[in-house]
């Protein structure tokens, strides 16, 4: 199974949520090395999947999309390590006598945690056992895939 396309679009919708001026066909015709109308379905696939994109004009009149951070962390941009060096490295601060740091440190770490999809206990997230066990929505298996 080829999984290039489908990596393709995660880094166009990580690539819009991660810039505020929005991304422009010519820039992802650069950056994936694709031409017009190949960019056109790149950005076709992550307005289908994230409706939420919004779309600009630059200076040059020309059309942008972006994906607003506000609350919304893309699947796979944010691991549980990530979050747990920063509050490491707001540990170290902190024994350094760099208070103001740390804290500022710790603030993002529980911003993060705060806004991560699925973590267990949340209001409005799957509150059976398989869902607080595994930490996916309810209708996901657990475990091993079952029938091979």
């Amino acid at each position: 199974m080829r999984h290039e396309p489908a990596e393709r679009v995660l880094q166009l919708a990580l690539a819009m949520q991660g810039s505020r001026l929005g991304v422009s066909l010519s820039d992802i015709e650069a950056e994936f090395r694709v031409g017009r109308r190949t960019a056109q379905r790149l950005r076709d696939a992550v307005v289908r999947v994230y409706p939420q994109v919004e779309q600009l004009v630059d200076s040059e009149a020309r059309p942008r999309w972006r994906i607003p951070a506000t609350g919304v962390v893309t699947p796979g941009a944010l691991a549980a390590d990530d979050i747990a060096e920063l509050e490491a490295t707001a540990r170290y601060l902190r024994q350094r006598n760099l208070r103001k740091r740390a804290a500022v440190l710790e603030r993002i770490a529980g911003k993060l945690k705060s806004a991560q999809i699925g973590r267990p206990g949340r209001p409005g997230h799957g509150s059976s056992p398989i869902s607080r066990r595994c930490w996916r929505p309810r209708d996901w298996p657990c475990g091993p895939a079952r029938g091979r």
